[in-house]
């Protein structure tokens, strides 16, 4: 994979985890390509903010070991002054180590989007939240990783794909 120096937006999709087998079932039925079960934000070289049970810096190359699909979209054009803003969000962010919202999921599973517990997020609301603090026109509110990856390919404008890793792929 290319050294990305970020922000950018991480998706992964577990081939063989439990949570993301459970992720998977909640978001849909049918294992497919572009298909993910987690999303997190580069924040610098190697390094993504991940939202599991809490908040916490991560490092990308433990997604890429094998066990993983992982994807990365970034901003094609984002100024210097939205990169210190996004920067900045992310550093407070993980500073504050936000709860996982599982509450959230079983929401998304039963159709309930507005059931979340107050002031937690699960790994794709953190990152959509994230990205309306420099890109006014995300309006996904309780996306699936699935659906930001589906809502990037439609701001081609305004994001790019960096890259796809995935060790399976013939």
């Amino acid at each position: 994979m290319l050294k990305i120096e970020g922000p950018a937006i991480v998706l992964t999709d577990a081939y063989f985890s439990l949570v993301g087998w459970v992720i998977r079932t909640v978001q849909s039925r049918h294992h497919k390509t572009g298909y993910y079960n987690h999303s997190m934000i580069l924040r610098k070289p190697g390094i993504v903010a991940s939202q599991n049970w809490t908040l916490h810096w991560g490092k990308l190359r433990d997604y890429l070991k094998g066990r993983h699909r992982v994807k990365v979209w970034g901003w094609k054009d984002l100024a210097l002054p939205k990169r210190v803003l996004l920067e900045r969000r992310v550093d407070e962010d993980v500073r504050e180590g936000g709860r996982y919202d599982w509450l959230g999921v079983l929401g998304v599973w039963a159709g309930m989007r507005w059931l979340n517990f107050p002031g937690r997020s699960y790994c794709s609301e953190y990152v959509s939240a994230t990205m309306r603090t420099v890109d006014f026109c995300m309006k996904l509110e309780h996306p699936t990783p699935s659906e930001l990856d589906a809502w990037l390919k439609t701001r081609t404008q305004t994001y790019e794909c960096l890259g796809v890793f995935d060790p399976y792929r013939d």
